[in-house]
């Protein structure tokens, strides 16, 4: 007696489901990987992650054409279509909320405490968003609302300190969310300097000249003018660098200490100079930056 062997076909649909999901993440993630380190450019690499957003969305279409045809003809490769589904829909699914949050809620590359006199830059060429983004130039920014623009609002922050205090506390509220400053980076000593200028020296060099006699004068020193007080009066601006948590783009935040009687005014201003692709990473930074000098301030 012969067995007849009944062989089901499998949808097609669902093997290049999961295949076009696969392709998907593989590209994404190196496109991720690339443009964090640095490797490609901005544009070039937020085009090779939309590239890989787009296989994922005909990875999910080939799924639901997948699970059509198993349902209606009985068709195998019902693993292979949810395999597809479920890792093109967590690829969208971030995309999807930043379409939401582009259409109904936009993210200010530029925002301050003090919109009409905003703290000031040293190279604003640097800290300012000189040209729109990529995203900007593909999908038009929805003009903000009233209630969004009341939300997206940050307020200055007062303290009863005096301004030396209050300039320690945001150093350290700058190094405590690992943010660089700009007076503080590190610079090559002078011993440093010496040796590598020595390495740097061909045998045939002439010898370098003995330093110069300091000339002692017989005049006192002129007394040091007490301007304590003017100084302590006039405003104090500290500058930081940080990067955004996804795509390690750059962050530039300015804070300006104005005193204000017995208390202190502490403003500041954070940009996106690259785009604010990280979901209003450079309002989170304000946010969290003013939040720390808060609780160094008062600590509970």
């Amino acid at each position: 007696m012969r067995r007849i062997t009944i062989i089901e076909p499998v949808s097609r649909f669902a093997v290049w489901s999961r295949r076009m999901a696969l392709l998907s993440l593989a590209s994404t993630g190196l496109a991720l990987y690339l443009t964090r380190a640095r490797h490609v450019e901005l544009d070039a690499g937020m085009a090779a992650i939309l590239a890989g957003l787009v296989i994922a969305a005909i990875a999910l279409c080939l799924a639901l054409a997948a699970f059509s045809r198993i349902w209606y003809l009985g068709r195998r490769g019902l693993g292979s279509a949810v395999t597809g589904f479920v890792l093109a829909l967590l690829l969208l699914a971030l995309t999807l909320y930043i379409a939401g949050l582009r259409l109904y809620a936009p993210q200010s590359r530029d925002i301050s405490t003090d919109p009409q006199t905003p703290p000031v830059f040293v190279a604003p060429d640097e800290a300012l968003p000189l040209r729109p983004g990529l995203l900007d130039r593909l999908v038009p920014e929805a003009p903000m609302t009233q209630t969004w623009r009341d939300r997206a609002m940050v307020r200055p922050l007062y303290l009863d300190a005096p301004p030396r205090e209050a300039e320690e506390l945001a150093r350290r509220a700058a190094r405590a969310l690992d943010l660089r400053l700009s007076d503080e980076r590190a610079a090559p000593s002078d011993e440093a300097a010496e040796m590598e200028a020595a390495l740097s020296r061909l045998p045939e060099d002439p010898p370098p000249l003995p330093p110069l006699r300091p000339d002692f004068s017989d005049d006192p020193e002129p007394p040091v003018a007490a301007g304590g007080e003017a100084d302590e009066s006039r405003p104090v601006t500290l500058e930081a660098s940080g990067e955004t948590p996804i795509l390690r783009l750059p962050l530039r935040l300015s804070v300006r200490i104005t005193p204000i009687g017995d208390r202190v005014r502490i403003d500041a201003r954070a940009t996106a100079p690259q785009g604010n692709y990280d979901i209003g990473a450079n309002s989170a930074l304000l946010r969290a930056y003013l939040d720390e000098i808060a609780f160094l301030d008062n600590p509970r």
